[in-house]
């Protein structure tokens, strides 16, 4: 489905399910226009984008949802990993690895952050740690996470201090 068919479309109902590997072709689309919106500075390659969606699937300790609208396009994303906290083994965190959601459903988010939290929770999770991102109103992000209960932890930066990965296939000529 294309962002502007999205941008157009009415949201009615959504369902939020566990992802299917038929759900990464619309995922990987929505990580894309996600990551331009964002301006991480990182190229989303495909194939790595593909990888993590399945670790996250399959792995005992990742969470994979979708969003899925009325007409069953995948409209938002979320995935987290769960680990042992450093200081204390027994105490269990969710790591939210990223949440998106289309612009015309991002009514939805709560539910979708619920039901990631709730995966985790049943995963053994004591805590669950989400972020905001800086390009995408992260005080308005910030407000409703403490609503939802969270409170802030700290503030991370980033620095590139490498060239960035060229993700195009490029073939040696010599």
């Amino acid at each position: 489905m294309s962002a502007e068919n999205i941008k157009k479309a009415k949201p009615k109902t959504t369902m939020i399910r566990e992802a299917t590997t038929g759900d990464f072709p619309e995922m990987v689309a929505g990580a894309e226009r996600f990551n331009c919106a964002a301006g991480t500075g990182i190229d989303i390659d495909p194939a790595s984008l593909l990888r993590s969606f399945h670790h996250l699937l399959e792995s005992p300790d990742g969470i994979l949802l979708v969003l899925v609208s009325d007409v069953g396009h995948v409209v938002g994303g979320a995935g987290a990993i769960l680990y042992p906290h450093p200081f204390n083994a027994h105490h269990r965190m969710a790591q939210e690895a990223f949440v998106w959601i289309d612009p015309a459903y991002r009514g939805q988010g709560v539910a979708l952050f619920r039901t990631l939290e709730a995966a985790a929770k049943a995963q053994g999770a004591k805590h669950v740690i989400m972020g905001a991102t800086a390009a995408l109103r992260p005080d308005a992000v910030g407000l409703l996470f403490k609503r939802m209960g969270y409170r802030p932890m700290g503030t991370n930066y980033s620095k590139q201090v490498g060239p960035r990965a060229d993700t195009r296939n490029v073939t040696d000529a010599g």
